[in-house]
């Protein structure tokens, strides 16, 4: 078992390398990092879904996209937005970076309101 100290920011750290290797366009890098970049999305997903405090289960059926499409969606947006941002064009970089910090917002924004409910419910 890891210590509390390395497990935590764990993915987050191997997210933020692939980010840095699609930012930083180290086009030999962009296979591995795009898989670094998926399995570092999917320990975040589990981690969270396992923490959360809000009902997950009884308002599964109030959302209009599936739930595993609505887990990724940041994580997509961030991608897409590295792929853009690594591109040759100045236009298609201003969009990646658009969408780099519209899925950060969105990562922060739920991992807010998934604990938020902490001190509330007990």
């Amino acid at each position: 078992m890891l210590p509390k100290l390395i497990y935590e920011p764990y993915p987050f750290i191997l997210f933020a390398l692939s980010l840095i290797c699609f930012i930083l366009r180290i086009e030999s890098m962009y296979f591995w990092a795009s898989i670094l970049m998926i399995i570092s999305s999917y320990f975040i997903i589990q981690r969270s879904n396992y923490r959360r405090q809000d009902a997950t289960e009884e308002d599964a059926t109030e959302y209009k996209i599936p739930t595993t499409l609505y887990e990724v969606l940041p994580y997509a947006y961030i991608a897409f937005g590295s792929l853009a941002y690594a591109s040759s064009t100045n236009e298609l970089a201003f969009i990646g970076l658009f969408l780099i910090i519209c899925g950060m917002g969105l990562c922060l924004l739920r991992e807010a309101n998934r604990h938020a409910f902490i001190g509330r419910h007990n």
